[in-house]
């Protein structure tokens, strides 16, 4: 009787055993999709602070909830049933005032207080207070940075800190932009943002100054452009906006956000007719996101989208017509229809992979 009982004692605790597993977590904002560092994890009257990548590990028995918070983030609750092995935590930023905000852009990742220059960044917050249709409405606010539209939405124009198209014309140069980790400066040094949709970016990073210069030489500065990412769920979104001069803007958005993907798809349709004569713009876009998580080390992330823009061109006016009819257009360019089509599509593929808590490599 005293070995049986032995024996069960014996299977209990082996049952004991096989039934925890070990669950890895990472913490992300979900803006800036960054690893958020030393947030703090509860669980069964237990406390675990994050690493400075934003990752923790606990052992579970059973399914239970998890209580993510950090400084500066909204505290979320997190239902564990034990099917993933790796399980990301997305916080949302909350509007608590922080002593000091960590700039990713950088190689080096230094925070922003130690770095060589100025970085300015815009959030989705910023874009809110304008309409989001028009980029320069919300950049001209970064200090040292002057953008400018030869018509109505397209034929782009940025100055940083003065340097940079002093001849006053529309060729980008001067500077350098990414998208998505994707060059769209030329090896001409060129620039066209004209088949760019402002509308659906969620994150804006300017470098100017000594920093600039991790992406080249001779140039103003750089900026960096990150389109939108799609909340926990799935969402369907149908939104429309209009204003004066005949502004239209319909979006139709769908989103997937799990622990493993992100995707965001997104067809938007733009037309607006300009106060000058013959200064009508119509654009249509389409833009894909995935982000594809695959384990704790290794990430994909997936870009693709195709523009079509038509422009009609007003042409430049004297003083005496600039004064007294602003509105007018060049009798040359409405003689020839003047006008700009661009029809473009791009895709990217980029790989990070994390080697060691210190050490990653990024390729696109």
């Amino acid at each position: 009787m005293q070995r049986l009982f032995y024996v069960f004692l014996l299977v209990m605790s082996i049952t004991n055993v096989f039934a925890q597993q070990k669950i890895r977590g990472i913490v992300r904002d979900n803006e800036t999709n960054q690893p958020i560092p030393l947030a703090t994890v509860l669980y069964n009257n237990q406390r675990i602070i994050c690493n400075k990548n934003g990752g923790f590990e606990i052992t579970i028995a059973s399914s239970f909830k998890l209580e993510v918070a950090s400084n500066g983030y909204l505290t979320k609750e997190v239902l564990l049933t034990g099917k993933n092995d790796v399980v990301l935590v997305f916080l949302e930023p909350s509007n608590i005032l922080m002593n000091e905000v960590q700039v990713t852009g950088l190689s080096t990742q230094r925070k922003s207080l130690n770095t060589p220059g100025t970085i300015g960044t815009i959030t989705n917050k910023d874009f809110d207070r304008n309409n989001g249709v028009f980029l320069q409405n919300t950049l001209n606010l970064v200090s040292g940075v002057r953008m400018e539209m030869r018509t109505v939405a397209g034929g782009t124009r940025i100055v940083m800190r003065g340097y940079g198209n002093q001849t006053n014309t529309n060729n980008g140069i001067g500077y350098k932009a990414y998208l998505n980790d994707i060059p769209l400066t030329d090896a001409d040094g060129s620039t066209t943002l004209d088949d760019v949709d402002f509308d659906n970016l969620g994150r804006v990073e300017v470098f100017k100054g000594p920093s600039s210069s991790i992406y080249g030489t001779g140039i103003g500065g750089v900026i960096t452009m990150y389109n939108q990412k799609a909340p926990e769920g799935s969402t369907v979104l149908q939104s429309y906006l209009s204003g004066s001069d005949g502004l239209i803007r319909t979006n139709t958005t769908l989103g997937v956000g799990t622990d493993k993907t992100n995707l965001f798809v997104n067809y938007g349709h733009q037309e607006i007719n300009g106060f000058r004569q013959h200064h009508t713009s119509r654009k249509d876009f389409l833009n894909i996101n995935a982000d594809i998580y695959n384990d704790e080390k290794r990430s994909f992330f997936v870009y693709a989208s195709y523009t079509k823009t038509h422009d009609l061109l007003a042409g430049q006016l004297d003083s005496l017509n600039f004064l007294n009819h602003p509105d007018s257009a060049d009798v040359d360019y409405i003689k020839n229809d003047a006008f700009s089509d661009i029809e473009s599509a791009r895709v990217g593929l980029t790989q990070e992979y994390k080697f060691s808590d210190n050490f990653s490599n990024k390729t696109t």
